[in-house]
């Protein structure tokens, strides 16, 4: 689970200077719903906007969050992109900004919008929803022009003054920085961090007066000798001086690396950017020699990312090589090939990592989306990509951003067939559990009508499942059950054991258990159990252990549902799989009452109301709904209205991975 605290990245590198600012700013944060750092590439408005908000972290008692924009072109995904960064799964129906707009308005939270200005029409629009619904939300953002709110203070970043400026030469290169000429290093750079920085890496070469005298040519070859440059110009003088000086064939990946949005590891800077001029074997050297040179920061776990400002110098490059169509269609075809690697692999051992990995190559995949469906000549291979997604956007909260890419992509004409059978059945099962049951139906019913005659076992089976599901949230429980027995026919059909099997599985266990047949359920479930640990997969294994969970509590026992409860919290709280989560909650807070621990049930009830209030999360089926009635009327009866209330707030007051521990670890 992501913390509740927040998200902000550790420092790479020590921080200097902005005292006078950073006092400012935190008592202005104090005060104004909405602060804008504007000012131009490369000032630190990024830098001192994370330092704010690591100086005022005790003021939020939700949590200080980092939202980064630098990738963001389709101002329709910017809720999508904040719901993501804040950990909030869209699961429900709503516009995703009503759902943030809900999961903020009582929370005491800071947000940090970095990079506005690809969307600032957008954030504006976003901000104002915001501030409007949550009183006590404070956002930061940074941009090169401010959002034009009535509530926004606007705070220019200057550049840093000498003493700054000198102090973090020094700091950048201790060993070369102490020379006379170092003070006049940083009066030519003008004191722009970032051009201090790509400085800083010269003077391991060079001295301080050496610089100032290469940097002067390029000033008048830039300017034609005209006065004096511009800020902006200083640091594009700057950065093409470091440019420069790398060697051909690291400015050629510094170029290609520009088509990642994001951050990237080196796999994928690999595969992207190597071909007959530039090995796949040089790559790893080369990029070690631009994170030597500060044009590329190393990151934890092997990845890596680029400044947006020396990002945009490459992306320049790499147009005036002709090759941006090249890369951007190279990027695309890796994150193709990741997705459908992804979607082949997850009925495995290795699911709680895939959603790890995907969750953070969503703003490269975004790009590889946007660049299919904003292209008629690569559509076809847009729902492609969107559909190999199925499983991200299903077990990673993530309906509603899958709903959207689902409905553009499903819209464009001459998809490939397959493609679209796979597509429809994934927006069934989406729409299903946003409680969307008309749009399900008809998804569903056009899978299996296209499915069948094709021969395609599998899109036919989870469409039937899908069915099942529909039919289960109205109620017909004896209709359901007959669609699930049909798609483990379909399912049968198919020489590999696959997920559809498994689901279908589940799905007869469900209704068979709602039906009284408990016995049945079981031995259905063994059959399921034996399919899922062949493969290692726990998804759905997981939701085998809810639906043990709920047969024990009918037969009355309820150590062994808490166990089974507590196995699935477990898993589902690490795929960040909001409907198992509340599952799985139910069920503890029914066992809990069940074994006579009434204040732990009344508080998982709160955290159940919890995780519903953070993830937009509607539990509509009815045996949930009848059982959880039941807990909170047995409970009631037991300790009384008020310390039940009190119980329940302690649950619901709590961050979320305080109440998932809570619910995992306390007796």
């Amino acid at each position: 689970m992501r913390s509740r605290s927040g998200n902000l990245p550790a420092e790479v590198t020590s921080f200097v200077g902005r005292l006078r600012e950073s006092a400012e700013l935190v008592r202005v944060v104090r005060k104004a719903p909405l602060v804008t750092l504007t000012g131009v590439g490369g000032v630190g408005k990024t830098r001192l906007a994370l330092r704010v908000a690591k100086l005022t972290r005790g003021l939020f008692a939700d949590g200080v969050w980092l939202v980064e924009l630098s990738h963001l072109r389709d101002p329709h995904l910017l809720p999508h992109t904040v719901t993501a960064a804040l950990g909030v799964a869209t699961v429900s129906t709503g516009p995703p900004l009503e759902i943030l707009a809900d999961y903020l308005r009582h929370k005491r939270l800071l947000l940090v919008l970095d990079t506005c200005e690809h969307v600032v029409d957008a954030c504006a629009e976003l901000v104002k929803h915001l501030n409007d619904a949550a009183p006590d939300l404070v956002v930061i953002a940074t941009s090169r022009r401010p959002l034009g709110l009535p509530q926004e203070l606007q705070y220019p970043i200057q550049p840093l003054p000498g003493d700054d400026a000198l102090a973090l030469l020094a700091a950048r290169a201790p060993e070369n920085a102490h020379t006379p000429d170092a003070p006049l290093l940083c009066r030519r750079l003008e004191g722009i961090p970032l051009a201090i920085e790509l400085a800083a890496v010269r003077l391991r070469t060079l001295s301080a007066a050496q610089i100032v005298e290469r940097l002067d040519d390029r000033f008048h070859l830039l300017l034609g000798g005209q006065g004096s440059p511009e800020r902006h110009q200083t640091l594009l003088t700057a950065i093409g001086w470091s440019h420069e000086l790398c060697e051909p064939l690291e400015r050629l990946l510094w170029a290609r690396l520009s088509v990642f949005v994001g951050e990237f590891d080196l796999e994928a800077a690999q595969t992207v950017c190597a071909d007959r001029s530039l090995g796949q074997d040089r790559v790893e050297g080369l990029l070690r020699e631009l994170v030597a040179k500060s044009i590329v920061t190393a990151l934890p776990a092997g990845r890596f990312v680029q400044l947006d400002t020396l990002r945009e110098y490459g992306a320049s490059w790499l147009r005036r090589l002709g090759e941006e169509g090249l890369m951007r269609l190279a990027h695309r075809d890796y994150f193709l090939g990741l997705a459908r690697q992804f979607n082949a692999e997850w009925f495995g051992p290795d699911q709680p990592a895939w959603c790890g990995r995907m969750r953070r190559e969503l703003p490269n995949l975004r790009a590889a989306i946007e660049l299919c469906l904003s292209d008629t000549a690569e559509q076809d291979l847009g729902l492609d990509l969107v559909a190999n997604l199925g499983y991200l956007w299903m077990a990673g909260g993530y309906n509603a951003e899958g709903r959207h890419h689902l409905a553009r992509a499903l819209a464009l004409a001459d998809n490939p067939p397959a493609s679209v059978r796979h597509a429809l059945w994934v927006g069934a099962w989406l729409a299903n559990f946003q409680g969307d049951l008309d749009d399900a139906d008809e998804l569903a019913t056009e899978c299996v009508t296209r499915a069948l005659p094709a021969g395609d076992h599998v899109a036919a089976g989870w469409g039937v499942s899908c069915s099942a599901i529909t039919a289960i949230y109205l109620g017909r429980i004896h209709e359901s059950l007959a669609l699930y027995r049909r798609a483990e026919e379909l399912h049968a059909q198919y020489t590999q054991p696959e997920a559809g099997l498994s689901y279908a599985l589940l799905g007869q266990a469900f209704t068979l258990l709602q039906l009284g047949r408990s016995k049945e359920a079981q031995e259905i479930l063994a059959r399921q159990r034996r399919l899922s640990a062949a493969r290692g997969e726990v998804w759905l294994d997981s939701y085998g252990d809810w639906i043990r969970s709920l047969i024990e509590l009918d037969h009355g026992n309820a150590a062994e549902a808490d166990k089974y409860a507590r196995d699935a919290l477990w898993v589902k709280q690490r795929l960040f799989d909001a409907l198992g989560m509340g599952t799985s909650l139910t069920n503890l807070a029914a066992s809990a009452a069940q074994l006579g621990d009434s204040e732990r049930a009344a508080r998982l009830l709160g955290i159940l109301a919890l995780v519903e209030h953070t993830y937009g999360l509607r539990l509509n089926v009815s045996q949930l709904q009848v059982l959880r009635k039941r807990t909170e009327r047995d409970i009631t009866a037991l300790i009384g209205h008020g310390s039940f209330a009190t119980a329940y707030m302690d649950g619901f007051s709590m961050t979320i991975e305080e109440a998932i521990r809570y619910a995992l670890g306390a007796k």
